[in-house]
């Protein structure tokens, strides 16, 4: 079973419709807490969506797995299909799926950047009328909490419903799309914290990288610099305040996120510093592994097509972007998605830096978001990457 991809990333990347919510979850038995939001074309068909524990009601060691059971069932009369990535019904989560508040857990597992375009037979699930899709989750795997006590976890992601009728399976595509946030809570009491220190170090054992191959190096070094001149550019425009329809094109403007927002200019100027030009002025003939370290073997995802590159968000000390097989297809730079942008996407997962997630991908779905939802672009990393590639691409996409 080769369910291993994005969701909170690639999928809403495809055409995301407006966040007007996960489809009414009934409360049940055991753990769940439900949300209830406007009739969907989900709701329509009678999905439902809940996440529960299972058995143990305390998570009293981080040794010991706290199972959650997270479960999509088909109510309707006919089959529907899904796509996996960045849900929790793949092999791996692919992202944030289960979050508390920032400042009292860290996630641990990967943010993967998937190519758009069509969704893959691999990522497809089809759930057929009166049964459900179910995993049991071990949420130590996932969280690392850092106090005792009550929390509420939330389990959210946006699901891609696909039209099978409208196309070819092998072809699935967009336009046969639909998206919709699944999410809900659940209760969990903590006796069992760790410390973020604690946590860098669970990193430094668990996820130990890998080298590149020199010509491999070169290319990625080549890349993360170009990124840098994005950064600076970036910097550079907000500073001077140049070209405003290009800001809001790609980061939006209403009341709450109006144009040049200076916490939009200090996470460009976090990135470049935090990241970039430490890396850059401590770079010589031979590479000096300061600020970010590469690898090149892809170790999560190595076997996947469309992945581009990952990295640990919460991984903070010795920051590591994983390149997989997708991202060395990609043009250099000055281009929308090249290898210099993807870079600059990934270094803002970093949750020292700016701590953007994946709401989607790609064109489209970046400036339908900036215009919908500024302060959701915002938190997209993909919205950060557009905008720092258009300045340095501002014909795309002729250029």
């Amino acid at each position: 079973m080769s369910l291993k991809q994005l969701l909170l990333c690639v999928v809403a990347a495809f055409v995301m419709m407006p966040e007007s919510g996960a489809l009414h979850v009934e409360q049940k038995q055991g753990e769940t807490l439900g949300v209830s939001e406007p009739e969907t074309d989900f709701q329509k068909r009678n999905i439902e969506f809940s996440a529960k524990s299972v058995d143990a009601k305390a998570l009293k060691s981080v040794n010991t797995p706290f199972s959650v059971r997270i479960a999509l069932a088909n109510g309707g009369s006919k089959p529907l299909t899904f796509v996996n990535w960045g849900s929790p019904f793949e092999e791996k989560f692919s992202n944030e799926i289960v979050r508390t508040e920032p400042k009292t857990s860290s996630y641990l597992g990967p943010i993967v950047n998937r190519q758009p375009g069509f969704f893959p037979e691999s990522a497809l699930t089809t759930v057929e009328p009166g049964t459900e899709l179910a995993v049991i989750v071990d949420l130590n795997e996932h969280l690392a909490f850092h106090e005792k006590g009550n929390y509420k976890v939330r389990v959210a992601f946006p699901l891609v419903m696909v039209d099978t009728e409208a196309s070819r399976r092998e072809k699935l595509t967009a336009e046969n799309s639909t998206v919709q946030t699944m999410a809900t809570e659940i209760n969990v009491e903590v006796e069992a914290a760790r410390s973020k220190k604690e946590v860098q170090e669970y990193f430094e054992k668990h996820f130990i990288p890998h080298n590149c191959s020199t010509l491999q190096f070169n290319t990625v070094h080549t890349a993360f610099e170009n990124g840098y001149q994005m950064v600076q550019g970036a910097v550079h425009r907000i500073e001077t305040q140049q070209d405003p329809s290009n800001f809001r094109s790609w980061l939006g403007d209403n009341r709450d996120c109006p144009i040049w927002d200076r916490r939009v200019l200090d996470g460009f100027r976090l990135m470049a510093d935090g990241i970039f030009r430490h890396y850059h002025e401590t770079h010589g003939v031979t590479w000096v592994p300061e600020g970010v370290i590469f690898d090149c073997t892809c170790p999560a995802f190595s076997n996947e097509e469309y992945t581009n590159a990952y990295v640990y968000p919460y991984r903070t000390e010795t920051k590591v972007i994983y390149v997989c097989r997708n991202w060395w297809r990609r043009p250099s730079w000055k281009n929308m998605g090249s290898q210099a942008g993807i870079m600059v996407h990934e270094a803002s997962h970093f949750r020292d830096l700016i701590g953007t997630t994946d709401h989607g991908y790609g064109t489209t779905h970046n400036q339908n978001l900036a215009r919908s939802d500024p302060c959701k672009a915002r938190e997209n990393a993909d919205n950060w990457e557009s905008y720092s590639e258009n300045i340095s691409c501002p014909g795309h996409p002729s250029c």
